[in-house]
């Protein structure tokens, strides 16, 4: 029987994504997707801490959840070797996948793994919220305020958007960014109640707000 599918969604500092990649593809793990984000602290909080930039690489890889696990403890062995690059790695459960990708994860792994120094925590929710171009640094503010420390943005662009509009009668932004969130799912509730309040589908911001369960979540 095959294995269930995990998502791996990893969030690094600019110009470490492509190191991450060739990381996983050595490690057995095929399909992956990058795009490019930037994070929401402000620029001198990033010259407090000698960052120098906000912008991201957002990778998208898929494996089985054995393979997932292990790979995870071998690329937090990894990472402390080479030093901190200021990113964040997460497990994420799928509740469906096509035929042929299931069968692509389905490899052994061609490394040796460790996984004595993994930080697991399954009591994380990843939130995530579309919102129109320009609103993430207010969205953001009072995601803050209720209890969020921090987020990755990403840009984006509506699709297929004539059913939605049709069913809320209004016409829907097509330049669109995506707001990223990691939080304790204690507070998730406060904070996706909180963002829609103030800019939900029906306000100017037309954000659109879901969360999902992190399974396991590492600093790196």
């Amino acid at each position: 029987m095959s294995e269930r599918v995990q998502m791996i969604l990893s969030i690094v500092r600019q110009g470490h994504g492509q190191m991450l990649i060739e990381k996983l593809q050595r490690s057995g793990i095929p399909v992956h997707y990058q795009c490019v984000g930037h994070g929401t602290a402000p620029s001198e909080i990033l010259d407090i801490l000698g960052l120098g930039t906000s912008d991201k690489d957002v990778v998208i890889s898929f494996a089985t959840e054995s393979h997932a696990r292990d790979l995870l403890g071998n690329l937090h062995s990894a990472f402390l070797h080479i030093g901190r690059v200021h990113g964040l790695i997460l497990l994420l459960n799928t509740t469906a996948v096509s035929k042929l990708l299931s069968l692509m994860v389905q490899t052994p792994l061609t490394e040796t793994t460790g996984g004595s120094n993994m930080n697991y925590n399954a009591n994380n929710s990843l939130i995530c919220i579309s919102v129109n171009l320009g609103f993430t640094d207010q969205v953001m503010h009072t995601a803050r305020q209720a209890g969020a420390r921090g987020g990755t943005v990403i840009k984006a662009r509506l699709a297929s958007s004539e059913s939605a509009e049709e069913t809320l009668g209004k016409e829907l932004h097509q330049e669109k960014e995506l707001l990223l969130i990691l939080a304790p799912s204690k507070d998730a509730p406060n904070i996706m109640n909180a963002v829609n309040k103030e800019y939900g589908l029906r306000k100017e911001a037309q954000a659109i707000i879901h969360s999902l369960p992190v399974e396991h979540a590492m600093k790196i």
